[in-house]
C-alpha cells in the first residue's frame, strides 16, 4: 500500500518471475504509449478548437465592422429622409395653393395644407381619413379619378381641370 501511495503506477513482489517483468513493462509501455497518443491527440484538438475560435472571432470582427457602417449609413440616410421632409413639409405649408396628399392604395386623405383652411373655412382635420371624392364635385370626379390613377402607376398626370375652384358636392 505504501508503494501505491507513494505514487507508484505498478510494483512487484519479490520473488518474481521474469515472464511477469517482461509483461508488466509492456503493458506499462502500452498504456503510455496510448497516453501520449492521446495527449497528442488533445493537443491537436486543442489547437484546431483555438483556431476555429480564432477563425470565427475574425469573421465576427468583420460582420460587426459590416454592420457599424451600415448602421452608420443608415443613420446618415435617417438624417438625410429627416431633412428632406421638413422642406418637403415647409413648401407644402408656404404653397399658396391647396395641397391634398391621398394615401397610394385607397386615396384617403392624409394630409392637407393651410390654404385649404384659408379658401374653404374647414377644418384641415375634419378631412383626414377621408375618401378623396368627397371634396370632388360629381361634374370633375372622373377627371379626378383618371389623374391619380395616373399618379398611381408613377406618371405625372396633367391637371384634370380644377378651375382652382373648390367645389363639394
Amino acid at each position: 500500500m505504501k508503494g501505491w501511495e507513494a505514487g507508484a503506477d505498478e510494483y512487484l513482489f519479490k520473488p518474481f518471475h521474469p515472464q511477469e517483468l517482461i509483461t508488466r513493462v509492456r503493458s506499462i509501455l502500452r498504456t503510455s504509449e496510448v497516453s501520449h497518443r492521446i495527449e497528442e491527440d488533445l493537443r491537436k484538438a486543442k489547437d484546431e478548437l483555438e483556431d476555429t475560435v480564432e477563425e470565427r472571432t475574425l469573421d465576427l470582427a468583420r460582420a460587426n465592422r459590416v454592420l457599424r457602417a451600415e448602421i452608420e449609413e443608415r443613420s446618415r440616410i435617417e438624417v438625410t429622409l429627416r431633412d428632406s421632409e421638413e422642406r418637403y413639409r415647409s413648401l407644402v405649408e408656404t404653397l399658396p395653393e391647396v395641397v391634398v396628399l391621398l394615401a397610394v392604395g385607397d386615396a384617403t386623405i392624409l394630409a392637407l395644407n393651410l390654404p385649404f383652411e384659408k379658401k374653404t373655412g374647414w377644418p384641415r382635420t375634419d378631412w383626414v381619413g377621408r375618401h378623396y371624392s368627397e371634396l370632388v364635385h360629381s361634374d370633375d370626379i372622373e377627371s379626378a379619378h383618371a389623374a391619380i390613377q395616373q399618379a398611381s402607376r408613377g406618371e405625372w398626370p396633367a391637371r384634370w381641370g380644377c378651375s382652382g375652384e373648390l367645389r363639394r358636392r
